[in-house]
């Protein structure tokens, strides 16, 4: 049901568009290489001929992208501070090893890490991390649901986390995963768990519209 309604959820900046960001904002430092290049040439602090110009460029590149991926992960961790929180309030801090490898484009490794951490620490934060890498990166929607749920089922004292999930859960049963029935109940459960939210308006909005489509605009 290509054309069924879509529940959308917050969602996180991809790593490749995150990637593909930094390698952009560092773009200025090889300007700025290349003007100081010239520079020095002219001064003739610098030898003449383009191999110098280029090392110049390729170095000025790579400090300004170690300086914007820096920025980059600072605000990606205060962003995971504010969307998911953990009770210590330093879960990102915790474990920026697992960062460093998303970083590096070890998805598969990092996904298997939050997994580990997730049985280690029964942590629905770290499920809600695997769940979105097989969701966004992995290309592996049965294994995002299954992680989408784990952490549903687990977020407990979470209430955000168990939120999150849910909607996740909704987008893949009627995206890619094409189980309007699931989607239906989900989107139930949502309404059930958090009656008052912005997001249980949204569900009840997106029940509305898949009745309207199977049983025509006059359902209720």
């Amino acid at each position: 049901m290509s054309d069924a309604p879509q529940y959308h959820a917050p969602t996180h900046l991809g790593d490749r568009v995150q990637r593909n960001r930094m390698l952009l904002g560092a773009l200025p430092g090889a300007f700025i290489g290349a003007l100081l290049a010239f520079g020095m040439q002219q001064r003739g602090t610098l030898p003449h001929g383009v191999l110098p110009i280029l090392a110049m460029v390729v170095a000025a590149f790579v400090v300004a992208l170690f300086i914007v991926r820096a920025i980059t992960q600072s605000a990606g961790r205060l962003a995971g501070e504010v969307v998911m929180p953990s009770a210590e309030g330093t879960y990102s801090y915790q474990h920026s090893h697992i960062q460093a490898l998303e970083a590096q484009g070890r998805m598969h490794d990092a996904a298997a890490s939050w997994d580990r951490v997730a049985s280690e620490r029964d942590d629905p934060h770290a499920l809600l991390r695997a769940a979105d890498l097989h969701a966004r990166e992995l290309q592996d929607p049965e294994g995002a649901a299954e992680r989408f749920r784990a952490a549903r089922d687990r977020a407990g004292r979470f209430p955000d986390a168990a939120r999150y999930a849910q909607q996740r859960l909704i987008d893949l049963y009627l995206g890619v995963l094409d189980d309007e029935g699931r989607a239906l109940v989900e989107l139930r459960r949502l309404i059930h768990d958090h009656p008052q939210s912005r997001e249980a308006a949204g569900a009840r909005a997106a029940i509305a519209r898949l009745k309207r489509q199977r049983f025509g605009e006059d359902a209720d």
